[in-house]
């Protein structure tokens, strides 16, 4: 018996492999972390509501991340901010692999004749939700020095 995943009218709804978001949280980082949370829902372990909740969370918990790491040194964030941001960096390729590993495997398990999606479709959400969260993390960062005055 041939067990494909169901096709939709709409949009592709195939997901990503762990591994190539993985490569794409090594260029792109941050992003990369919030479009895994997104394949959950195609892997299908999240409903569409609660991942939609989950995508938003993890795009103001990382912004939040990046305003802690801000505070705790602005003056070294305005020189240095790639130094600054290693940690997010190194953890980021783990964070996306362990995220999805379990359940695309239960995935493939239940459809082992589907193919997942190209790996550069990937590309534009991944770079998009890292704009996103970097400019929500700047946003963040100005109000704050505003309020606060520059150090």
């Amino acid at each position: 018996m041939n067990r494909t995943p169901p096709i939709n009218a709409g949009p592709d709804s195939r997901p990503w492999s762990p591994l190539a978001l993985t490569v794409l949280s090594l260029v792109f980082g941050l992003g990369a972390i919030v479009v895994a949370v997104r394949n959950l829902e195609r892997l299908g372990f999240l409903e569409a509501k609660l991942a939609r909740f989950y995508f938003w969370t993890t795009v103001v918990f990382l912004a939040s991340v990046l305003l802690l790491i801000w505070s705790v040194n602005p003056h070294a964030f305005e020189h240095t901010p790639a130094q600054q941001v290693a940690p997010l960096s190194i953890a980021s390729p783990l964070a996306v692999y362990f995220l999805q590993i379990l359940p695309f495997r239960r995935w493939r398990l239940q459809y082992p004749a589907a193919d997942t999606r190209p790996w550069f479709t990937a590309i534009l959400p991944v770079v998009a939700m890292t704009v996103v969260t970097v400019a929500l993390a700047v946003i963040v960062i100005e109000i704050f020095a505003l309020i606060f005055g520059r150090p």
